[in-house]
């Protein structure tokens, strides 16, 4: 079986490209031509068997649609000319070899087909379709009789010179003004009314022995027009003169044009004929439409161009070439085992920019065009893997293809380059915040701009994708936008590496929970000082897992001070999170190489021998957001046991990292090889942990127990605490001023937390109920009882 190969080359502009009819079942197209050829015969079939039917029953039009630059008009002239050219040996394979069912293709053998010149009605100058076909018939005879190549005898060159002047006076009468007509004598006028009501028959006439005595007696002739839409203004003109003057037996009429364009242009049409008339409903003129267009364009007659990101249609391509100056790169994609070319643009993108394109399992990446003309303008701007090239197409793409408020976003980032973190999250704020659930927003909004980390910008599209609509198309497309631009801008600035950007914020479960307690968001209060520790490489392991130091329910994201990197510092609370391993070891190896410590020799040779090719990868905001996804994805299915929670995350982190970027590897060979997951599985703060998880004695894993579980007892206390709540807000609302209702409250306050502060107020209150009498100091000190209580459940 032959391989079909789509070919790129970059040196030449975009522009139909003629196929030999041999080549078509290798071709792309191979569907396009099998179905024109299919529609041929039908033709044929029907002009044989209804030489005399009306022309309302007969169709001739083959319709080939799609939107531009899908290479509608390539494949319609090349199936044009191997038809006319059939029996020429560089397309007969094509006519001789096709199985076409239901119909016998020795129908076809001995038809034979003539041609006038490609019509392109984009450069008419008020001249009606017909007008231009009878030009076009008449300037080929002309040529041809002023050459020495024509043979024919004088009388039929009269005949032929007859049937022209007879259908162009008809014309010149049906295009005259009508009062010039009703001046004629009556007999006259009636007479010339008569003649140019044969208009068609005389067409008919003219047609039929222009095949018989200028192109021997050929059966058909093919009249093709390209780009049959873009003439808007005359689109229905041109359908109608089809419909009155094309629809005969010995004609086939061949057209490119896109269906949404040609719906509307007929739509506006009908909508300036009725709206000058009387009013009309709108849905009923769409439905006249749509009925219109199919009576003449039928859906069998009608070849939808494919669209070769779709998964069925993209199969078709087994081989694409990509060529540029001298050299010839080729792809095969069953060897690559790419399953399509929408699969392949994704790899080639992500090899060339080495930067991870997101492949989303419910719908395609946006980024990824549909035409052949914008896949080769996406390869050409792709292909030297050139970071300012391909920026600049980002740009301009962003401002052709996005609405102006969605795209006023890139005109921003690329004026401030540095601040995109920033700017993108506000921007996103702004524009999505009816998508982008409210929590997120009030966390990260309006906060110390220094604090924007790509864990926040990671958090909103994770947001936004689940929260969009998928028809939402240009929402979605902005998205898409957005992320790859991101990365670009944070990959090529090391964003990353030169800031230490946090990777997680601690906004989206990433590990599951013990019942009701988070262990990747762990926040925790210990009695020891983190200042107290030795400064080893085991306790350095401590703090590369801690992500904000001090008071975990501070809002530390607008305060001034910085609460990351705080290592041995007098901090008893803070956020432990095992994602932040990646961002602190970058700080801790800045931090061993000033500090020097006697008790690191061990880490900072293993610092010292690291490759970091792994970590770079972390600059991509959609490799990391996988990455992370995959270890959450790992965590979730998880079901051994461990005796310990210092044990369980690193089996979180170790294995489930190796199977993720496995995983990823297998999707996208070309970012992900094994050089990488060896680089995070010799990970330095990895092998320092593995060395803690087999020593009994080991500090690191005391301590961080010790912060999870101190993590259990303050959400127990917190859990007591919203109860009490509950139950001082419920009696609150009733009279306080009786030792019954009182006695109650304690009790319950009692059962839930024995030791809450509640219970001494309540007691104070019940001691004073015998004592004061007077009306306004019971008032007075139930009011001041109430505050005391409100105050307490405010501040937790």
């Amino acid at each position: 079986m032959s391989e079909t190969t789509l070919e790129i080359n970059l040196d030449e502009d975009y522009k139909i490209r003629i196929e030999k009819g041999n080549n078509f079942n290798d071709s792309i197209f191979k569907n396009v031509y099998k179905s024109a050829f299919n529609n041929i015969l039908e033709i044929i079939k029907q002009a044989e068997n209804s030489k005399d039917t009306k022309y309302d029953d007969f169709n001739n039009i083959i319709a080939f649609t799609g939107e531009r630059g899908k290479g509608k008009s390539s494949s319609m002239i090349s199936f044009r000319d191997a038809l006319i050219n059939k029996a020429c040996i560089d397309h007969e394979n094509f006519f001789d070899n096709n199985e076409v069912k239901n119909v016998d293709i020795n129908i076809i053998k001995n038809k034979t087909f003539a041609d006038i010149d490609i019509i392109d009605p984009s450069l008419f100058r008020g001249e009606s379709i017909f007008e231009i076909i009878l030009a076009k018939m008449f300037q080929k005879f002309q040529d041809k009789l002023h050459s020495s190549h024509l043979n024919i005898n004088q009388d039929d060159k009269r005949e032929l010179l007859k049937h022209f002047q007879n259908v162009f006076q008809n014309l010149q009468i049906i295009n005259s003004d009508p009062k010039d007509l009703y001046r004629k004598e009556s007999i006259e006028a009636l007479s010339k009314l008569a003649i140019s009501s044969n208009l068609r028959s005389g067409f008919k006439d003219l047609v039929k022995c222009y095949l018989e005595k200028f192109e021997n007696k050929k059966s058909f002739l093919i009249i093709a027009i390209d780009d049959f839409d873009l003439n808007f203004s005359n689109t229905y003109l041109m359908l109608e003169d089809i419909r009155q003057f094309l629809i005969q037996p010995n004609l086939i009429v061949l057209i490119s044009l896109n269906k949404d364009q040609l719906s509307n242009s007929i739509y506006n049409s009908f909508l300036g004929e009725f709206h000058s008339k009387y009013p009309i409903d709108k849905n009923v003129l769409r439905n006249r439409t749509s009925k219109y267009i199919e009576k003449l364009i039928p859906i069998s007659r009608t070849i939808e161009l494919p669209n070769f990101i779709l998964e069925d249609e993209a199969k078709i391509i087994d081989i694409i070439k990509i060529k540029k100056l001298n050299d010839t790169i080729q792809y095969s994609l069953k060897e690559r085992k790419i399953g399509n070319l929408y699969e392949f643009l994704l790899f080639y993108l992500s090899s060339k920019l080495n930067l991870l394109i997101t492949n989303y399992k419910f719908r395609q990446n946006l980024i990824i065009p549909k035409t052949l003309r914008e896949i080769k303008e996406l390869i050409q701007n792709v292909y030297s893997g050139d970071y300012g090239t391909f920026k600049k197409y980002l740009l301009i793409k962003s401002n052709n293809d996005l609405s102006p408020s969605f795209s006023r976003l890139f005109s921003s980032i690329e004026t401030n380059e540095s601040a995109v973190l920033l700017i993108v999250q506000q921007f996103f704020i702004d524009e999505l915040s009816e998508i982008i659930d409210t929590k997120v927003v009030d966390l990260i909004d309006g906060y110390n701009p220094e604090y924007v980390s790509i864990g926040d910008i990671i958090s909103l599209f994770e947001n936004i994708e689940k929260n969009v609509r998928i028809n939402d198309v240009e929402t979605l497309r902005f998205v898409d936008y957005t992320k790859i631009l991101i990365s670009l801008l944070i990959s090529h600035k090391n964003l990353l590496k030169n800031t230490n950007r946090f990777l997680y914020n601690g906004i989206n479960l990433r590990l599951p929970r013990e019942y009701n307690i988070r262990r990747d968001w762990v926040k925790f209060n210990i009695d020891t000082k983190l200042s107290d520790f030795e400064k080893s490489s085991s306790n350095l392991l401590i703090f590369s897992l801690i992500h904000v130091y001090g008071d975990p329910d501070y809002d530390y994201r607008k305060s001034k001070n910085n609460y990351f990197f705080r290592f041995f510092e007098n901090f008893t609370q803070g956020v432990l999170d095992p994602f932040a391993i990646f961002t602190n070891y970058l700080e801790i190896r800045t931090f061993l190489l000033f500090e020097g410590f006697k008790n690191t020799i061990d880490l900072e040779e293993m610092i010292e021998d690291y490759d970091e090719i792994f970590l770079k990868k972390l600059d991509d905001p959609s490799f990391t957001q996988e990455f992370i996804d995959g270890i959450s994805n790992f965590a979730f299915a998880y079901r051994d046991k461990q005796p310990d929670y210092f044990h369980l995350i690193y089996l979180y982190m170790y294995n489930g990292g190796i199977i993720s970027l496995r995983n990823m590897k297998r999707k996208n060979r070309n970012l992900v090889n094994d050089e990488i997951i060896n680089a995070y599985m010799n990970f330095p703060l990895f092998k320092i942990w593995e060395r803690e998880i087999d020593d009994q004695n080991s500090i690191a894993r005391k301590v961080v127990n010790n912060m999870y579980a101190s993590s259990k007892i303050d959400n127990a206390n917190r859990k007591k605490s919203q109860s009490v709540n509950k139950i001082v807000a419920e009696y609150l609302k009733k009279d306080l001023w009786s030792k019954r209702t009182l006695t109650y409250f304690k009790k319950r306050v009692i059962d839930i937390d024995p030791n809450s502060s509640v219970i001494k107020l309540i007691e104070d209150l019940y001691d004073k109920i015998d004592n004061v009498i007077e009306h306004d100091k019971q008032k007075t000190i139930l009011e001041n009882f109430q505050t005391t209580l409100l105050n307490k459940i405010n501040n937790g």
